[in-house]
């Protein structure tokens, strides 16, 4: 049965069995014609085999038939992660409305450029049971696969080592249970059969536990809503920057985080000279520079509070503030970043506004800008940094509790 899922502005066409008494649902899907990763692997013949042993499967394209042919002149769709997860997103958002569909313990079969696609979404939808990757660029779903949760097995043709290699090492970031196998060929070519084997028996092993229930999404248990293992305060050692350390230092208590401390030292060297095609030997004021900034994070967050939040102490050097913090926090993996803002209008905050607002367009995580005198969650007493005592209760206004505050439990 051909199936219409909307998909924004567009619609996916893809092919829909479901047999009597079907024990899995099974989305297949592909990114295109000009996918040449995919390589061989015919979707709807390993679909037909998946079926003839009792499995639902539903196996669509991503890209609609006037995409895939842009994309075989540009090459602008299938190599593009994000456009990729959305679709499958919208796929799976689609199998939770069908009575028939949701009910049935869901797996996913990607091959090529669509495997980072499907990982990524599966991040965050937590109704896979398992995904299965035929010779695909794992390594292209980056931080999400620190992220995706579903068993996971990588299947790739013994005849392209460096996809082997790129696969070994997107195996090393994930965080689920994961195993990578080589596929042999068998006079130039591997059966789908012993594809669709394989694929069967991974499924098999890692759904059985919740065959027969709903796979409609059900939000995790309270603490696992949010997790933060990365928190990073970027401070100019102002009051906005102690107000954004005090954030910093409770959520990293609370979520058990890591805290970054980031301070941006001026580059020197970049500054222009008043004098032009003069030699000036800026390295020790340079030196002076960032060994007065390591003393003033020192300071500002001092031991024990430091041990007791799993404080990391940095600087970066740079003319863009914005542009360090924003490659610290790709580099480092951060969660959600802190940042202090003055909260002036007009010229002033053009220079002195403009770090936050270019960190809060530009971040891939959430962005937390604090005010230095603005209504506070945190306790003002409860946080005494600077060696008076460690982080407290976070709290917001009201007439609850002694001082006007009532508890806020952060979970």
């Amino acid at each position: 049965m051909i199936v219409r899922i909307p998909a924004d502005a567009v619609a996916l066409s893809g092919s829909l069995t479901v047999p009597p008494a079907a024990a899995h649902l099974i989305l297949l899907v592909h990114a295109g014609r000009n996918d040449s990763v995919a390589g061989r692997g015919d979707l709807l013949e390993i679909a037909r085999l998946l079926e003839s042993r009792g499995d639902a499967t539903l196996t669509i394209g991503l890209l609609t038939p006037d995409e895939d042919a842009v994309d075989q002149r540009a090459g602008q769709f299938h190599l593009n992660v994000s456009f990729l997860a959305n679709r499958v997103c919208l796929a799976l958002a689609w199998i939770r409305c069908q009575p028939a569909l949701r009910t049935l313990p869901l797996a996913i079969v990607a091959t090529g450029m669509a495997v980072p696609g499907a990982l990524a979404s599966a991040a965050h939808h937590h109704e896979v049971r398992a995904l299965v990757s035929l010779n695909g660029r794992a390594d292209l779903a980056d931080r999400n696969l620190e992220c995706s949760d579903p068993p996971t097995l990588l299947l790739v043709w013994s005849d392209g080592p460096h996809l082997i290699d790129l696969n070994r090492q997107a195996a090393m970031h994930l965080s689920g249970l994961h195993r990578l196998d080589i596929l042999h060929d068998s006079d130039g070519h591997t059966e789908a059969a012993e594809i669709a084997s394989r694929i069967a028996n991974w499924i098999d092993q890692h759904s059985a536990a919740g065959a027969g229930t709903s796979t409609a999404f059900v939000p995790r248990q309270e603490a696992d809503v949010i997790a933060l293992k990365n928190v990073l305060v970027a401070t100019d050692f102002g009051e906005p920057g102690e107000a954004a350390l005090r954030y910093g230092v409770e959520l990293a208590r609370r979520f058990d985080a890591v805290l970054h401390v980031l301070h941006v030292v001026e580059d020197l060297a970049a500054r222009p000279t008043a004098l032009p095609g003069a030699l000036v030997d800026v390295g020790p004021l340079q030196n002076a520079l960032e060994d007065s900034a390591r003393a003033s994070l020192a300071t500002l967050l001092p031991e024990p509070d430091r041990s007791a939040v799993h404080a990391l102490l940095r600087t970066a050097v740079s003319n863009s503030p914005a542009q360090a913090i924003l490659e610290y926090a790709r580099d480092a993996r951060i969660d959600m970043i802190i940042v202090g803002t003055h909260g002036h209008h007009g010229l002033a905050h053009f220079f002195l506004g403009s770090v936050a607002g270019h960190v809060s367009r530009a971040a891939d995580c959430p962005v937390l800008t604090v005010r230095a005198h603005e209504r506070d969650f945190i306790q003002p007493d409860a946080v005494q940094l600077a060696g008076k005592g460690s982080a407290g209760n976070a709290v917001l206004p009201g007439e609850s509790s002694p001082g006007g505050y009532v508890r806020l439990l952060l979970l």
